[in-house]
């Protein structure tokens, strides 16, 4: 799985992204709906703007996902870090936060927080092994898991 491009989000990126969501949640996930991601149809004025949004790319596939947008002044969240189910064993997911990483330095945020939950595991690995710190966690009775609070200081 060599030749992985990590890059910003074009608009003909578009549908390519809202595939790589649905087909990570409906695998990972217990039951999922796309009515929770209204921001991915419109990256570019939910993102774009006041944040970033980037796209893994291996062979003109994009195969992960990723973004932040501002949270405060000195905080941005990173939102939608999705991974194709058949990369998630690859260094894709950790290749897109070490970029959002470096953008948000630059942009002047010192620390990054998320959220996310049990059943993605491969990716609370890929976050702890790049030094992100389990800050909380919340019952989510409804999916019968904990929401998992992280954050990174930059």
């Amino acid at each position: 799985m060599d030749s992985l491009t990590v890059r910003r989000y074009r608009p003909t990126d578009a549908a390519a992204v809202w595939d790589v969501h649905v087909r990570d949640l409906s695998d990972a996930m217990p039951f999922f709906s796309s009515a929770w991601a209204t921001d991915l149809h419109d990256v570019e004025r939910h993102y774009l703007g006041s944040g970033d949004f980037l796209v893994a790319e291996h062979g003109g596939t994009v195969v992960a996902t990723g973004g932040f947008l501002p949270e405060d002044e000195a905080t941005a969240g990173l939102k939608r870090g999705r991974v194709l189910p058949t990369w998630r064993d690859s260094d894709a997911f950790a290749r897109i936060l070490v970029e959002l990483e470096r953008l948000a330095d630059l942009r002047g945020y010192d620390r990054l927080t998320l959220d996310t939950n049990e059943h993605l595991s491969n990716r609370n690995r890929t976050l702890e092994s790049l030094g992100y710190e389990l800050v909380d966690r919340h019952p989510l009775p409804e999916w019968g898991v904990d929401v998992l609070y992280y954050e990174k200081r930059l």
